[in-house]
């Protein structure tokens, strides 16, 4: 198994200074002159708990911050050049970062790629997850489902069918919206035809959100989003989007049993968790793999993700928020702790 690298969300090189003992003992500002000079920096190491196997490294880049809903880079390409030199030191074939795309621009990833060094983001991993995961909140709603008033927008893309195939037959009750009005209506004809489930169309987002128990997002809206009920963001999410994902049943990613236990001594954040998610996915996993550098973002992707967890037996722990993990139970426990959602049930 190739080792892998872990790039920490941005935290202006604190992470390096809090790992080294003696720049820990010197002036903050002379501590992170230091950073700077070095550039990225091996932080800790990831372990598989039960073997004791290192599984890849955390590297922090002490030149990029995150101001203001943004990713500053300074000095970029000397650092991009210390990462390579550093990641070629330690023999890492594998990157990913949280939102690496925003970090790492096509140029940047064509210099590591020529250098042996293999870049994945997590947006396929996050939202596939979230869509395998999403079936184990059906058996606790079961009660609730009928009664439930579901939108989808943008279900005339390929994402947005599967969201409505996969979900029309458990609703009496569904909206269905996109700017292609003939596409939604073969969609909904469809829908009628295999489950009997008429979907109300329409090319009004605003409609299509409005007073919604439920509402899938399957590309990135141009409006801002309020929705009571639960809320499911389906689409590459990028990192102006995070001061905007609030409340409690706002989800975005889905979580996965691994094959194997990782280890850290570094607390990551749910964005880094993720990604290591990712990360051991891709490299333990060949059929992953192969999903993941085939581009399988849309349509036939999304299944074979399901199929391949249902066969490797990876098991689904829950939803991830705005929140962070929100477990089956979690999630029993927030939705039915408002009373009037039992209401409904006859």
């Amino acid at each position: 198994m190739e080792k892998f690298a872990l790039i920490r969300f941005p935290d202006g090189g604190a992470s390096i200074i809090e790992h080294n003992r003696l720049l820990r003992k010197v002036p903050r500002k002379m501590a992170q002159i230091y950073t700077h000079i070095k550039g990225p920096t091996r932080v800790d190491v990831i372990m598989d708990r039960n073997s004791g196997v290192e599984l890849g490294y955390i590297y922090s880049i002490p030149t990029i911050y995150y101001e203001n809903s943004e990713f500053l880079f300074t000095y970029k390409e000397r650092q991009l050049g210390l990462l390579i030199k550093e990641l070629l030191k330690d023999e890492i074939q594998l990157l990913s970062a949280p939102f690496i795309s925003e970090i790492l621009v096509d140029e940047d990833r064509e210099k590591l790629r020529f250098s042996g060094i293999h870049t994945i983001d997590s947006d396929f991993f996050r939202v596939a997850a979230m869509y395998s995961c999403f079936m184990g909140l059906l058996k606790i709603l079961k009660r609730q489902l009928p009664y439930m008033d579901i939108g989808i927008w943008r279900g005339d893309t390929k994402i947005g069918e599967i969201w409505i195939h996969g979900l029309a037959p458990y609703f009496n009750k569904m909206t269905i919206g996109g700017y292609d009005r003939h596409r939604l209506q073969k969609v909904s004809d469809r829908v009628l035809k295999e489950t009997g489930l008429a979907c109300e169309v329409t090319t009004s987002i605003d409609y299509c959100i409005m007073d919604r128990d439920m509402l899938i997002i399957t590309e990135k809206p141009n409006i801002p989003i309020d929705c009571e009920g639960l809320l499911f963001l389906s689409y590459p999410i990028d990192v102006k989007d995070l001061d905007k994902m609030v409340g409690e049943l706002v989800f975005h990613s889905g979580l996965l049993e691994t094959w194997c236990d990782p280890f850290t001594d570094t607390d990551l954040n749910i964005w880094e968790e993720l990604t290591l998610h990712n990360l051991l996915l891709y490299s333990l996993s060949g059929n992953y793999r192969e999903l993941v550098d085939r581009g399988m973002w849309q349509g036939v992707g999304f299944n074979q993700f399901l199929s391949l967890i249902c066969s490797q037996g990876l098991g689904m722990r829950g939803l991830i928020g705005s929140n962070g993990v929100v477990t089956y139970d979690r999630f029993r426990m927030i939705y039915f702790s408002d009373g009037s959602r039992t209401i409904k049930v006859g």
